[in-house]
């Protein structure tokens, strides 16, 4: 008698788990918490149906984390960005061939009124051969120089 107790409470334990993992979605995209702030997963798309995406990412806390991918409506790469730690953000573009158009680092200034995106130090200039043509220099967004390669 105390097996048949025994099985029903566990098949009962185990329906209510179910349950409650059906609720749970640790795989979801687009999620956001009780505050409206983004969280996990995030893919966008150019177009209702889904066959076309804009970008990807991962979000904590509402911040971007990890790597983004950015895409032409026409599926090829067109941006990434590595966030870092240290809050800066490993950024290549991409021409529409696939090669390397510019790379460098750039950051997220927050204020209470906007955030600010801007390029620091060396950023990398390529032809759409993959032939590096210019070096330009940032600091705090502007450039203050640009050296030509030949």
């Amino acid at each position: 008698m105390k097996t048949i107790f025994k099985n029903i409470a566990f098949f009962i334990a185990g329906i209510i788990l179910l349950f409650f993992s059906c609720q749970f979605k640790p795989f979801a995209i687009n999620q956001r918490d009780k505050i409206g702030q983004k969280q996990g997963k995030w893919k966008v798309w150019y177009d209702d149906k889904e066959t076309k995406l804009y970008y990807s990412g991962r979000y904590k806390n509402n911040a971007p984390k990890g790597t983004f991918r950015y895409f032409y409506s026409t599926g090829q790469i067109q941006l990434r960005e590595k966030y870092k730690s240290n809050k800066t953000i490993q950024t290549t573009y991409f021409h529409r061939n696939g090669k390397v158009d510019m790379k460098g680092t750039a950051q997220i200034i927050l204020t209470p009124d906007t955030s600010i995106y801007q390029w620091l130090g060396q950023w990398e200039k390529f032809d759409t051969t993959g032939k590096l043509v210019e070096v330009h220099t940032y600091r705090n967004g502007l450039r203050i120089w640009v050296k030509f390669i030949r």
